[in-house]
């Protein structure tokens, strides 16, 4: 009996945690995640080889905001990019209190996935 309501609290725990986070749809090279109550992103997306790491990441949140840039960081070490078949980054977002959702995703100049605006209820930034 004490292990269900265990399972039961971790279940209903998870719910409300992955609430937070918009739907995602690049789910194969994105995911939102969380460290230390500080809410990013990770991009893992497949290296094709080429000298040039053009990423490009759009977003689009409900509100209205002056300065809503993303902070991508390539946390790939430069050493080893050319021998990885896959580049990881870090997308940091612009506002602590919220988070964006994902509408595309493109890596020298292919798309890798693409989704819809936040819904819009009030003024939508994309």
């Amino acid at each position: 009996m004490f292990r269900f309501g265990f399972v039961t609290i971790s279940i209903l725990a998870g719910a409300v945690w992955c609430q937070n986070f918009p739907e995602n749809p690049c789910t194969n090279v994105f995911s939102y995640r969380q460290q230390r109550g500080v809410y990013y992103g990770e991009i893992n997306i497949p290296y094709d080889g080429s000298k040039d790491l053009n990423l490009a990441v759009n977003i689009s949140m409900q509100g209205l905001y002056q300065s809503a840039k993303l902070r991508i960081d390539l946390l790939t070490p430069a050493e080893s990019i050319l021998s990885s078949p896959v580049l990881t980054y870090r997308v940091n977002f612009p506002f602590a209190n919220v988070i964006p959702r994902i509408t595309q995703i493109t890596f020298n100049g292919r798309i890798f996935c693409y989704g819809p605006s936040e819904p819009s209820k009030t003024l939508v930034v994309t």
